[in-house]
């Protein structure tokens, strides 16, 4: 993934938003979370783990996300905002392993 100069974290509260609907949706959590959170874990077990790239795989759910709250909502996040969410959904699952 090419990375953009406005990829970087900002804790802001549209970005936390983001992210409770990300980890909150069953839709995105069967259709997309899950096997990205199991994909991690096996690379975790194999010592090949990485953080950034991690992200980039967090991020994949967070534009998901996006363009069902666009879609339901009519709010358009940043990339910024969904940058920020995919990295908090990294430090989630961190957090959990």
């Amino acid at each position: 993934m090419k990375h953009t100069k406005n990829m970087y974290f900002a804790d802001t509260p549209e970005a936390r938003e983001l992210y409770l609907v990300a980890i909150n949706s069953s839709v995105l959590y069967f259709r997309m979370l899950q096997a990205i959170e199991k994909n991690l874990e096996k690379k975790m077990q194999k010592g090949t783990f990485d953080a950034e790239k991690a992200i980039d795989a967090f991020y994949y759910v967070s534009e998901e996300a996006a363009r069902k709250y666009l879609k339901d909502f009519g709010y358009k996040f940043t990339v910024t905002e969904k940058w920020s969410a995919a990295v908090m959904m990294r430090d989630s699952f961190i957090a959990e392993h």
